[in-house]
């Protein structure tokens, strides 16, 4: 098969990029011709960089548009610039990433080619805005199919689209060994993830403020960059934890961070399929994160890691504590977290889009 890809960049600490360009060189290896369309910025440096043969065309499309009506030109523009490079690829089928970037893409195919559209997140908590959300009701019709990664993001599309969707997981990879990193010294608990609201680590702020009172030896290190960063740094110091809590920004060595690790701790508002949670799981970590759709397809509670409810502190705070009190608890829930390398094998997860994009492409054939 011909296969388009498109997403809006390759940027650094994107679990959406990670698995784009992992899914494109592995439609590659199988014998496939894959195009892949990035929308960034001019001059934007990618951090992932697909092995040949899969062909990486930079479009430059993307730019910051100063008032409501330049946003409308920029868009038609985008949609005209995608159109021609689309269709150049003659694609026996197109896939795309990201909700604003498959509004995009199904306006610019227009039915010549089919495409499956992949949202990266929940949908039903997180909003691309109203315009976007309006047109993604009008345009999702279009695709062939809807790629989600768990049942409870298929279930918030109506039911007259919810038959063309696909539930298919994030791969786990087995770790690798990898360099060391300065860590807040041990024990201490590693969060990794954007300095973004919907990540909640406010709330882990506090929850911590409540379980670490009495346990004087433990440290939280909270991984990534993100709008949130100063007001993050403001409540650590007010909670009077600034000797305790470190943000050290973006690692470039996540999985020697988990290895270090004691616990490893999740506590967002909402998720699509969480990969740093999954490594971490793959890491024989003992996890503690919220009961978001993501997190629940991930780990099964007492088995595995533990859930709480999102956005409570105060049960996020008894579990920190248990987990920090119970190193036999840690063992028991680390020895069984690897089980996660069985249930999300790479080879299967490819298997699953190949078929995918199979199964869109005959279906196109059979409507022309």
């Amino acid at each position: 098969m011909r296969i388009c890809c498109v997403i809006h960049s390759l940027a650094r600490g994107g679990g959406a990029e990670k698995v784009m360009t992992w899914l494109v060189e592995g439609l590659a290896g199988r014998g496939h011709e894959v195009t892949l369309l990035t929308l960034a910025a001019p001059g934007e440096t990618p951090w992932f960089h697909p092995q040949p043969p899969v062909r990486h065309l930079p479009l430059g499309l993307a730019s910051e548009s100063p008032h409501p009506l330049a946003a409308i030109a920029a868009s038609i523009r985008r949609v005209r610039a995608l159109r021609a490079a689309i269709l150049a690829q003659a694609p026996d089928a197109v896939l795309s990433f990201m909700d604003r970037v498959n509004v995009l893409t199904l306006l610019a195919v227009a039915g010549r080619a089919p495409v499956v559209v992949v949202e990266r997140t929940d949908p039903g908590n997180h909003s691309p805005g109203c315009v976007w959300s309006l047109l993604r009701r009008l345009t999702y019709p279009l695709a062939r199919a809807v790629a989600v990664q768990t049942s409870a993001a298929r279930d918030w599309f109506p039911p007259a689209l919810r038959g063309r969707c696909r539930v298919i997981a994030n791969p786990v990879f087995a770790p690798s060994p990898g360099s060391v990193v300065m860590t807040p010294g041990r024990p201490f608990i590693a969060c990794l993830g954007r300095l973004e609201r919907e990540k909640g680590f406010d709330v882990l702020l506090r929850a911590f403020a409540l379980s670490a009172q009495e346990r004087p030896g433990w440290r939280l290190a909270i991984y990534g960059e993100g709008s949130e960063r100063a007001n993050l740094e403001r409540l650590r110091d007010d909670l009077g934890l600034s000797g305790r809590v470190f943000l050290p920004g973006v690692t470039d060595a996540p999985q020697a961070v988990l290895r270090e690790a004691d616990v490893f701790v999740l506590p967002s508002r909402y998720e699509g399929f969480p990969n740093a949670l999954a490594e971490a799981m793959a890491q024989r970590l003992a996890v503690l994160a919220t009961e978001t759709a993501g997190s629940a397809a991930i780990v099964r509670h007492g088995r595995d890691g533990l859930l709480v409810p999102p956005g409570d502190e105060r049960a996020l705070a008894r579990e920190l504590a248990r987990l920090m009190d119970d190193g036999a608890l840690r063992a028991r829930l680390a020895a069984n977290a690897s089980e996660v390398l069985e249930r999300f094998i790479p080879e299967g997860i490819l298997d699953q889009w190949e078929q995918l994009l199979s199964d869109a492409r005959g279906r196109g054939e059979e409507t022309r």
